[in-house]
């Protein structure tokens, strides 16, 4: 039964992709920007900015963690999650619930990122060939910045950044590390 699941699975998805959407034009509209809200391990229920996280503990973060560095021992552990397609909001998405459960899960995660694409990956919005097409790469763009930017003003090494999404969501996650790690920006 399981076996029936995953295949049907596949050939839904498979048969969504090779959907011909060259007919079809572009989102008239302009995509909603990308949002990232930041929760630490100390205050895990306060959604921060990114200038906050900066403010807050980016020094100490960036000191302490090139001191460790000088030992071969990584201290930070920073995670990105982003929920899949058809999510109205990152309550129905159950973000936070899953940003939670990477707290519990993962003791020495010191940083989630919970990114917000709602507002594009609502079926409401666009179909989802034309979310595959055109939102998943504008929005792993997004996210490789945003791992740049971490990187760049906290001093942590992209690939000491974790990734996780759901279902469509993994997807964009698996292109936005792909875009970080060759550093592939358009």
């Amino acid at each position: 039964l399981l076996l029936v699941l995953i295949v049907a699975t596949v050939a839904i998805f498979v048969s969504c992709l090779e959907w011909d959407t060259s007919s079809q034009e572009p989102p008239s509209r302009p995509f909603e920007p990308t949002r990232f809200h930041y929760f630490l391990c100390d205050q895990p229920n306060l959604d921060l900015t990114r200038e906050q996280v900066l403010n807050k503990s980016g020094k100490q973060l960036t000191t302490a963690y090139f001191y460790i560095m000088n030992v071969n021992t990584i201290v930070f552990t920073f995670m990105f999650y982003i929920h899949g397609f058809d999510s109205e909001s990152l309550e129905k998405a159950e973000s936070y619930k899953v940003k939670d459960a990477i707290f519990k899960a993962h003791q020495n995660t010191d940083l989630v990122v919970v990114v917000d694409w709602s507002k594009e990956s609502s079926r409401g919005q666009f179909q989802y060939p034309i979310v595959v097409k055109y939102t998943v790469p504008a929005v792993a763009l997004n996210v490789s910045l945003e791992i740049l930017w971490i990187s760049s003003n906290l001093g942590i090494p992209p690939n000491q950044i974790k990734m996780a999404g759901h279902s469509l969501g993994a997807h964009v996650m698996g292109i936005a590390g792909e875009r970080t790690v060759t550093k592939r920006w358009k």
